[in-house]
């Protein structure tokens, strides 16, 4: 573990002491222990986004050089002059801007996720923030009782890895790995799942800590919850634009890329919602990459795994007091625009939904049915009454296969694994057959990381795509408190429009901080408006046009995202909608806020103008919790001049017993969320795979 320094700890005091209400100054130890303590999980998880945060404090220590770090004020205003690009040492412009912005984010998130003796965030309640079990008028409930998953089913980090020969060997937890993990097992077959993460329980009545010896951090812990079941604690970003990226043309991107971490992977932090894959992209699917599934067999996946999952709308799984607070507001809205019934309840892996507003920190109150309560703990019922035999292997890496060249085809024969935050050997795992599903950016890298398989001349890592948004928050005169509901409970297809879906969002504070604008003094002022917001954001498949590089001498990935000119042209597309949807709510807001660096608050007579404007993505804050592509499923292999990566079997071309199952083989982004659409199809890729 990398122990941060004496001179790291005085400047994460001095950022945290700058973006700090006065008031609150006297909790300035607290704060700061907090922000080391996220630090080192980081390190100790072996992510190498921990060096990167440390080349940034670096910087940050370089720009305050020659300032009092003791005094607020001094900070504050040597920030203020490096944001407005007022550089040093060559240092300059949008560079030199990232360093006092981020410097503004981290400052704000420990600040406003920071825990007082009763647990409680007491910045939070300066905006009128409630964590769940103070809220007035809560739904009564009664405390969940989780099933941990047994010990034996474990190998701990530590010890050796089982010499056996496995069935198959499944490489992620996630949406698709849990299913496949469960048909598996139900068909009789000894299976070894590996997973990067841990293990921890969801419930925060859990009794016990679960195999790992850990216990769940509270419902309402922000930073806590990002340590525990997020890849990189939270902080996975693409590359940045280099200083030739050209807003006329093609544009790196750079956003977060959210993904989970941990037994269960992105299924616990998904925040429930569910869709089937639109009509549009199935016969894309079909006609251009000759997939022969995207018809009734994937409906009849989606059937199964609604039934296991008890996937329904909101209005059947939520009482409407436990929605969202914004969709009323949208539905006045298509009433003025006279749009008709365009609000619809999502639908849902939940059941009897408390609306606490939790879902993207792990449901606590157990109401998601995710794979950790459905998929995985189903499984360890089969190998209890003697069906089947599972052996979860936490805590490590793959690193690659082992291959052995055939008279055409290459065979694997074992999986090298690490632990997950050392780059030396953690053994060797020996199967007949391996399925990778560590989702769309780590299966990349398992491809690519195996030389030989990288030598066939695939194009591995290649048509990357994500959905993505750009929130706006409205700020009406009264409080909305969009916090106290489900927040993602509705959305809207705008008449005509196939390219995106609005939907209703919102988080706790620390986190929805991150997508608020500003800076400094109007950042501030934005913050107090916490539970006068409501908040939507358009959701918009991008192009497959992106790529994955793996680092070989690290454990993390290059995420290259680049958008096009038609991306940009439905995220304005998007944002209008969106802004004309809340102008035209009952009652009207005061102003919008668009997630821009400049100019983004917006009134009912400059929105459109505004957002006309808009010439390059690097004028506006975007994020994604929906990365998909890399491994491209194609009937026509890469070395035969096609996409192919995968073929429509999920056999990885040129091998005899590789399967890739997850959504880094979508050949393009779905467009809405492919949680849904990941299990489905790792529900008949099951069935395909056992009998290949």
């Amino acid at each position: 573990m990398a122990h941060i320094s004496s001179k790291e700890r005085e400047l994460i005091r001095c950022i945290i002491r700058a973006f700090c209400p006065p008031k609150h100054l006297g909790h300035l130890d607290r704060m700061t222990r907090r922000a080391e303590s996220f630090l080192e999980d980081l390190w100790a998880k072996g992510s190498d986004r921990a060096d990167d945060l440390r080349q940034i404090l670096t910087l940050l220590d370089v720009v305050l050089s020659f300032v009092d770090r003791k005094d607020r004020e001094a900070v504050r205003l040597r920030l203020d002059e490096i944001e407005k690009g007022q550089g040093i040492f060559g240092l300059g412009g949008s560079q030199i801007r990232e360093l006092a912005r981020f410097a503004q984010r981290l400052g704000t998130i420990v600040v406003y996720s920071t825990l007082d003796d009763n647990g409680r965030p007491f910045a939070a309640a300066d905006v009128g923030y409630e964590v769940f079990p103070d809220r007035a008028g809560i739904p009564a409930f009664a405390p969940p009782q989780e099933d941990v998953l047994p010990t034996e089913l474990f190998i701990k980090p530590g010890d050796p890895v089982p010499s056996e020969v496995f069935d198959v060997a499944v490489i992620g937890s996630g949406s698709a790995g849990s299913v496949l993990v469960q048909r598996f097992v139900r068909a009789g077959l000894r299976v070894a799942l590996v997973e990067a993460g841990i293990y921890l329980p969801e419930s925060e009545a859990a009794t016990s800590p679960a195999p790992a010896g850990r216990k769940r951090p509270r419902v309402w812990d922000e930073l806590a919850n990002l340590t525990a079941y997020y890849k990189h604690s939270g902080l996975q970003t693409t590359e940045r634009p280099g200083p030739l990226s050209n807003p006329a043309s093609s544009q790196t991107v750079s956003l977060f890329v959210f993904q989970g971490e941990g037994l269960g992977g992105s299924s616990v932090i998904n925040n429930a919602v569910c869709f089937r894959m639109p009509q549009k992209v199935r016969d894309s699917w079909k006609h251009e990459f000759g997939i022969p599934w995207t018809g009734p067999e994937l409906d009849a996946a989606y059937d199964r795994i609604a039934a296991e999952l008890s996937i329904q709308p909101t209005s059947a799984a939520v009482v409407e007091s436990r929605f969202n607070p914004t969709f009323k507001l949208l539905e006045t809205a298509t009433e003025r625009l006279g749009l008709g019934q365009h609000v619809q309840p999502c639908e849902v892996n939940i059941q009897d939904c408390l609306g606490c507003g939790y879902c993207n920190l792990v449901c606590g109150y157990l109401r998601k049915r995710d794979v950790l309560q459905t998929m995985l703990a189903d499984a360890a019922r089969s190998v209890a009454a003697g069906t089947g035999k599972l052996t979860i292997l936490t805590g490590r890496r793959a690193a690659g296969f082992r291959m052995v060249q055939g008279k055409s085809v290459l065979s694997a024969t074992a999986l090298e694994l690490r632990p997950r935050n050392e780059h030396f050997t953690g053994g060797l795992l020996r199967a007949k057959k391996f399925v990778v599903a560590a989702g769309a950016i780590g299966s990349s890298a398992v491809l690519e990381r195996t030389r030989e398989i990288d030598e066939i001349g695939l194009p591995i890592g290649d048509r990357f795509s994500c959905n993505f948004a750009s929130p706006v928050h409205a700020d009406y005169d009264q409080p909305v408190r969009a916090f106290d509901g489900l927040a993602m409970s509705h959305f809207v297809e705008m008449p005509g429009e196939t390219d995106f879906v609005v939907e209703t969002w919102y988080n706790p504070p620390a986190t929805q901080f991150l997508a608020l604008p500003g800076w400094l003094h109007e950042y501030e002022e934005n913050l107090k408006r916490y539970s006068h917001y409501a908040c939507a954001a358009p959701l918009i498949g991008s192009s497959a046009q992106s790529w994955i590089d793996t680092r070989w001498m690290r454990h993390g990935e290059d995420i290259h995202l680049e958008f096009n000119s038609e991306d940009l042209a439905k995220l304005k597309r998007g944002l209008l909608h969106v802004c004309k949807l809340f102008f035209h709510s009952d009652p009207e807001p005061r102003h919008v806020l668009l997630g821009a660096l400049e100019s983004w608050k917006l009134t009912k007579h400059n929105y459109e103008q505004r957002i006309a404007s808009i010439s390059s993505f690097s004028e506006i804050q975007l994020t994604t919790g929906h990365p998909m592509g890399g491994n491209c499923m194609s009937s026509v292999p890469g070395t035969n001049a096609g996409p192919g990566v995968v073929d429509p079997s999920f056999r990885v071309y040129g091998t005899a017993n590789v399967f890739c199952a997850d959504a880094s083989v979508f050949p393009t982004s779905t467009g809405v969320n492919p949680h849904w659409t990941v299990m489905a199809m790792a529900d008949f890729a099951a069935a395909a795979i056992a009998k290949a």
